[in-house]
């Protein structure tokens, strides 16, 4: 199923609407590790893994 992505229920969305979880360090780790495995990898080439990491750093800076 490569490729392939799945939909959430409009249920789902509306409920976690407004809500957000800050970014610690084990999320950006865990978005930042497959582009330090792999340069194709889709955390590598989507860019995600920069913001990720910044974030993680603004947020241990609150603490």
């Amino acid at each position: 199923m490569t490729g392939r992505r799945l939909r959430r229920p409009a249920a789902s969305i509306e409920r976690n609407a407004g809500m957000s979880t800050p970014m610690d360090r084990e999320a950006a780790d865990r978005i930042s590790e497959p582009a330090e495995r792999d340069a194709e990898s889709a955390s590598a080439t989507s860019g995600s893994a920069e913001p990720a990491e910044a974030a993680a750093d603004r947020n241990e800076e609150d603490d």
